[in-house]
C-alpha cells in the first residue's frame, strides 16, 4: 500500500431487538459476533430475530462549535466591556478551522466520544446464514459449558 493511500478502519457492527431502538449493544467485529452477543442476552429457548447495524462515527461539526466559541466569548465581552467589546475578530477562515481543529483534537486526545450511530440496518432471524452460524456457536459454548461444569 503507498503512503498516500489510507487503510480504511475494519467495519463494526452493533445488534439491538428492534429496529428503531434507542439503544444498541455491540460493536462487534462481524455480523455473527453481533448476533451472538444479542443471543447471549436472551434466552435461547425462543431466539428472536436480531437487528444488526454498522456502527458509523459519528459526525461533529467542529467548524461550528468553534463559531459558537467565538460567538460566546464575542458575547461575554460585551457584557463586561460593552460597545468597545466590536474590537474582537473579525476572524479569517483558516483562523476558525485553526480553532475547530484544535477542539477535535482535544476531543480526539480525551478519547471523550465513544458513541456511535446505527446505520444499514438489517433484520436477521433462523434461516439466515449468520443467524444460524451465532445461535450454533452459542449452542456449543453452551455445551461445552455443561462439559466442563458437569450439568445438564
Amino acid at each position: 500500500m503507498s503512503t498516500n493511500q489510507q487503510q480504511q478502519p475494519a467495519a463494526r457492527y452493533g445488534y439491538a431487538r428492534s429496529e428503531d431502538s434507542e439503544r444498541w449493544g455491540g460493536n462487534e467485529d462481524s455480523i455473527t459476533g453481533a448476533i451472538l452477543e444479542a443471543l447471549t442476552r436472551d434466552d435461547i429457548e425462543s431466539p428472536a430475530p436480531v437487528f444488526v447495524c454498522e456502527c458509523e462515527a459519528p459526525s461533529i461539526g467542529y467548524d461550528t462549535l468553534a463559531e459558537i466559541v467565538i460567538e460566546n466569548a464575542e458575547e461575554q465581552l460585551y457584557d463586561e466591556v460593552g460597545e468597545v467589546a466590536d474590537t474582537l475578530g473579525p476572524f479569517e477562515k483558516d483562523e476558525v478551522d485553526e480553532l475547530a481543529a484544535l477542539i477535535k483534537s482535544w476531543f480526539d486526545k480525551r478519547g471523550a466520544i465513544s458513541c456511535w450511530k446505527a446505520v444499514n440496518i438489517k433484520r436477521y432471524a433462523r434461516g439466515d446464514a449468520e443467524y444460524d452460524a451465532a445461535l450454533e456457536r452459542l449452542v456449543a459454548a453452551q455445551k461445552a459449558f455443561a462439559d466442563f461444569t458437569g450439568t445438564v
